[in-house]
């Protein structure tokens, strides 16, 4: 990308989840592109890890995340620290693709 294009709202703190590293690096760039802090991890156990760690103020990872995927939004949200935390699940990278948003009292696909 080029450029830096400045979040009209601050800089909020991303964790990345993605696998294989070509993807992660695509999404860490894409957030730090609008101005955002990325956190970056490669599979589901870390990105437990460093989510309870860290707080961030948005979980962005893939649906097919190595390890807990599938049990991820589970723990995030029955973790008192992360539970309010939206989690943006992608099944794909291109275009057309969806994703899901996931809050407590929230869920639909995005396009």
């Amino acid at each position: 990308m080029t450029g830096r294009v400045t979040s009209p709202v601050g800089s909020a703190l991303v964790l990345v989840a993605a696998n294989p590293a070509a993807n992660l690096a695509q999404r860490v760039d894409a957030v730090r592109h609008y101005g955002h802090r990325a956190l970056e991890v490669c599979d589901g156990v870390d990105a437990f890890a460093v989510a309870t760690r860290h707080l961030p103020d948005v979980v962005v990872a893939d649906l097919a995340l190595p390890k807990i995927t599938d049990r991820l939004t589970a723990r995030l949200h029955a973790d008192a620290d992360t539970r309010d935390t939206p989690t943006i699940l992608i099944r794909d990278a291109s275009p057309g693709s969806t994703a899901q948003a996931f809050r407590p009292w929230y869920r639909r696909s995005i396009r």
